[in-house]
């Protein structure tokens, strides 16, 4: 895997994206993840659809869902009612934040996610930095 990712991060060059807007997953009535949105150029893409095929013959199965560029930012507790959890959700889906910044994309970080009932655990795998040069 690590080999695998190094060789598509040198392959790529560090691009800026944008951050802002926020949402919720699967949708603003059964909010399970709150997310904050991501303006990317192509190269966000390409990058996800070129780790996704060097990974595919190690065992790593593609994506069903679309690619959407997003920050994860927390999980709708699974306590929470279904109305608790739709107030929440179309409290949210009403906030408007516009563009809050940039962020430079020059690394590729691999972690494991571990979901508990305390929470996610997320675990540092691997870093591949992306080629140099670039935006």
């Amino acid at each position: 895997m690590q080999t695998a990712l190094q060789q598509e991060a040198d392959r790529r060059h560090p691009f800026e994206i944008h951050v802002g807007t926020l949402g919720t997953f699967p949708n603003p009535r059964r909010p399970r993840v709150v997310w904050m949105g991501v303006q990317a150029p192509q190269e966000l893409s390409a990058l996800q659809q070129g780790i996704e095929e060097v990974t595919l013959p190690l065992g790593y199965p593609s994506e069903e869902r679309p690619f959407t560029a997003h920050l994860t930012l927390g999980r709708v507790s699974q306590h929470a009612s279904p109305d608790e959890a739709a107030q929440f959700g179309l409290l949210l889906a009403k906030k408007q934040l516009g563009e809050i910044g940039k962020v430079r994309v020059d690394t590729i970080h691999l972690f494991s996610s571990d979901l508990r009932p305390t929470g996610a655990v997320y675990t540092s795998l691997f870093q591949a930095k992306l080629a140099a040069g670039g935006a």
